[in-house]
């Protein structure tokens, strides 16, 4: 177990993960994708605290993120915590807390860090990639049910996006819960996207 004392509070910490992010230009907006880092190969970019806490209160803390940091600086703060247990962001000057997160600036470390409390599903909505792993069922999407979607080329548009900006441009459409949209398969994306279409033009 290891603590951090950040914006004055004192944190205990079950577990730290490396992240990596970065902004994508896409219609017209910039995107921001944040994934926890697969290897320690990437260039990681923050870190993600889970709180040790059994306080269960809509005050108390249970996530949070220091963003907008070197990778050197990554890594030195890892060491000391595999070190000594314990991390001071006291000498940390952050960037003014934003919402939605991201209009935080983000360039790699050469401005200020950032500070985001909560989860990474709950604060990077909606312009992120979601890799958390749910048990989420998914219902099917009756394409058959809706012949009105022949009269688009709305796939045309979308046949080269990834699927994390997919993911985001969907929830940006409709009002549908990311943890559904993280575990959707491409097929699954590709229908709920033409469904949220049609939708737009109805109404």
């Amino acid at each position: 177990m290891v603590k951090v004392l950040v914006n004055g509070g004192l944190f205990e910490i079950s577990k730290v993960e490396e992240i990596v992010e970065k902004r994508v230009p896409f219609n017209g907006a910039n995107v921001r994708l944040v994934q926890i880092a697969r290897d320690g190969n990437q260039a990681v970019s923050g870190l993600h605290f889970y709180v040790n806490t059994n306080d269960f209160s809509v005050f108390s803390v249970h996530e949070f993120t220091v963003g907008n940091l070197t990778t050197a600086k990554v890594k030195e703060i890892m060491k000391q915590l595999l070190a000594d247990g314990y991390y001071d962001f006291s000498s940390f000057t952050f960037q003014p807390m934003l919402m939605p997160v991201e209009k935080y600036k983000f360039d790699e470390g050469k401005s200020r860090p950032y500070l985001s409390e909560g989860s990474l599903i709950q604060f990077c909505a909606p312009n992120d990639v979601f890799s958390c792993n749910t048990n989420t069922v998914v219902p099917p999407v009756n394409i058959a049910a809706h012949p009105e979607l022949d009269d688009y080329d709305d796939l045309d548009d979308i046949k080269d996006m990834p699927d994390e900006i997919l993911r985001a441009t969907i929830y940006e459409l409709e009002d549908i819960p990311m943890r559904t949209l993280a575990d959707m398969n491409r097929e699954e994306l590709e229908a709920e996207y033409l469904e949220a279409k049609v939708g737009g033009y109805d109404e």
